[in-house]
């Protein structure tokens, strides 16, 4: 937004990112994705990650086409109201990841 903040997407299918927070998946960076979980009463597009698999593989698709594959190393679910966003970023900075 206006103020630095990451905007959340405004539709289901949208998938956000901030140049502030995080680098673009495969540069060697901490990459942080924002969508929702539902949307006006429809699944969001990471409405299914509190069932996705530890070592299940996550494939991002950028608007160039090309293709940045992560393997999960752990599944963990915030309620929104208690995300801190510098506690969870926190020491992954220079390590590829993707939160």
């Amino acid at each position: 937004d206006i103020y630095g903040r990451l905007d959340v997407p405004s539709d289901a299918t949208t998938v956000g990112w901030h140049p502030a927070y995080s680098d673009l998946p495969g540069l060697s960076g901490a990459t942080f994705l924002a969508a929702h979980v539902s949307w006006a009463g429809s699944a969001g597009v990471f409405a299914r990650l509190n069932v996705f698999p530890v070592d299940g593989d996550i494939t991002v698709i950028l608007a160039s086409g090309k293709t940045v594959t992560y393997r999960a190393t752990s599944v963990l679910d915030y309620p929104l109201e208690t995300l801190d966003m510098g506690a969870l970023l926190a020491g992954r900075e220079g390590a590829e990841s993707l939160t």
